[in-house]
């Protein structure tokens, strides 16, 4: 009987892939940062307005 091995499906098989794959991880960094900075500034508009009650 032989052997099946599953693929590395997550893997790229070629250079086109890799840079798909850096591309992916630099617009999900972005998007991390971008959310993190529109917390900053919401929780900075709370905290000011807490001010007025």
């Amino acid at each position: 009987m032989k052997s099946i091995q599953e693929p590395d499906v997550w893997a790229p098989e070629d250079r086109t892939g890799y840079i798909q794959l850096v591309l992916f991880g630099a617009f999900i960094a972005v998007l991390g940062v971008g959310a993190n900075i529109v917390v900053q500034y919401l929780w900075a508009s709370l905290n000011a307005l807490s001010n007025y009650f």
